[in-house]
């Protein structure tokens, strides 16, 4: 899901994207086309119309990433914020219907993603208003103190430690 793979035409309007929104998968609709869409898709729960994804949360992507030739470091953030979101609510997801072994690999995977994107997850911001929400925070705390509890998950008080500043 790069920044050159971002689809500049709405695949339910077939125009140009006016105010881009993803949610949760790597196809960008209109804000207006999605909501529609979503309003419409109860046979379907909520998918992608492309892909037929689920629906995790309605992203909103900044527009100068497809009007501006240049991309900078701050214009991506929101971008990479998104991606961050999308990448560990689905390992989340994936880690409650493995076994033992496989869970802790996925739980490392988890919050090495996170530790390595820490300064996504601090500084993401939308509007004035963080992508990582209160909830999704919590969820990763509540993951933390729960796999902190399992004494076949050693790896987790190195987590918890690194983590003290992130997650306040």
């Amino acid at each position: 899901m790069n920044i050159e793979n971002i689809n500049a035409t709405c695949p339910i309007c077939m125009c140009n994207i006016e105010k881009p929104c993803s949610i949760g998968c790597r196809h960008l609709f209109c804000k207006t086309c999605i909501l529609k869409w979503l309003g419409l898709d109860m046979l379907n729960s909520h998918k992608c119309p492309v892909c037929r994804k689920n629906h995790i949360g309605l992203f909103e992507i900044e527009e100068k990433l497809f009007k501006s030739k240049y991309r900078t470091r701050s214009s991506t953030m929101s971008w990479r914020g998104v991606r961050l979101y999308m990448e560990a609510f689905d390992k989340i997801h994936r880690i409650e219907n493995l076994h033992l072994e496989s869970r802790i690999i996925m739980i490392n995977e988890l919050f090495s993603l996170l530790y390595d994107n820490k300064e996504v997850l601090l500084n993401n911001k939308f509007g004035g208003e963080s992508i990582i929400s209160e909830t999704f925070i919590d969820i990763i705390k509540k993951k933390l103190d729960e796999f902190t509890l399992n004494e076949n998950f050693k790896e987790a008080k190195i987590w918890k430690f690194k983590f003290r500043n992130i997650l306040k």
